[in-house]
């Protein structure tokens, strides 16, 4: 067998590397115990004092709907408490362009009247037809017409497919 490692190079064999210095450190490292012990890490509450309040901010449409943004100052509302002797109430007060929303159902009522149409028109088709796989046809029509009014004459769908305006 031919050694690889010559003189030249920085390659050196495993016997020779086994002696080396740092090898024998790292050795010594391993075989020490660890003699550090932690203690466990708790949290702790440390309680702070109440900051005042430097105001509140809202976001609200100034001149010609565009964005503007308000500001209430606790100086301000504590000065007009002193002066009116009322508290104020923390809310805001509607300007003139306020938006008003309205609701309604008129769309939900119209499919829930055409439903009805058709139902009574199924029901007639099925009192004229004389024919057993027509009239199957119709009846299984009928009961389906039948189950999505039960399904959208309902509160709870109105209210989900109401339009504001």
């Amino acid at each position: 067998m031919l050694m690889i490692s010559d003189k030249t190079s920085g390659i050196s064999p495993l016997s020779k590397a086994a002696d080396t210095e740092e090898i024998s450190s790292v050795r010594q490292m391993e075989e020490k115990p660890l003699k550090k012990s932690y203690k466990p890490v708790k949290d702790e509450y440390v309680p702070e004092e109440k900051e005042k309040s430097i105001g509140r901010y809202w976001l609200g449409k100034g001149e010609d709907d565009q964005p503007k943004i308000y500001f209430d100052d606790p100086g301000e509302a504590k000065k007009a408490e002193k002066t009116s002797g009322e508290i104020p109430s923390g809310e805001r007060v509607p300007d003139e362009k306020s938006e008003i929303c309205r609701g309604s159902t008129d769309k939900v009522d119209r499919e829930i009247e055409e439903l009805k149409r058709k139902i009574e028109e199924l029901k007639r088709q099925i009192g004229s037809e004389k024919e057993e796989t027509k009239r199957s046809e119709l009846e299984k029509k009928l009961s389906q017409a039948e189950s999505e009014l039960r399904q959208k004459d309902t509160d709870a769908y109105r209210r989900q497919h109401m339009t504001f305006f």
